[in-house]
């Protein structure tokens, strides 16, 4: 999940900074903001985006991960498959 004010606190920039960012680099093809699918609007549960990075190499750079076997044995390798299974068979908005 995707918590704006959290990330920009990290950053030392506002929010609004943060999303102005993330919406350049959706745009770009970068990252993928998929949206929550809300059935039940009355739950009381925070319904926020989660964020994928596109280019699994760029992600494993990030989080350290420099061959296969560290790949294998890091917790977020089911998480860098997921910028994957989001890039070509979802759709970008709902009607």
């Amino acid at each position: 999940m995707l918590n704006f004010s959290e990330l920009g606190r990290s950053f030392g920039a506002a929010d609004t900074t943060i999303r102005g960012y993330l919406d350049i680099l959706e745009a770009t093809f970068m990252v993928r903001l998929l949206q929550p699918w809300h059935e039940n609007i009355g739950k009381r549960q925070v319904k926020a985006p989660k964020l994928f990075l596109r280019d699994s190499g760029l992600l494993h750079t990030i989080i350290g991960i420099s061959d296969y076997d560290a790949l294998l044995h890091h917790p977020k390798l089911g998480g860098s498959w997921g910028g994957i299974r989001t890039g070509g068979d979802c759709p970008q908005s709902r009607a």
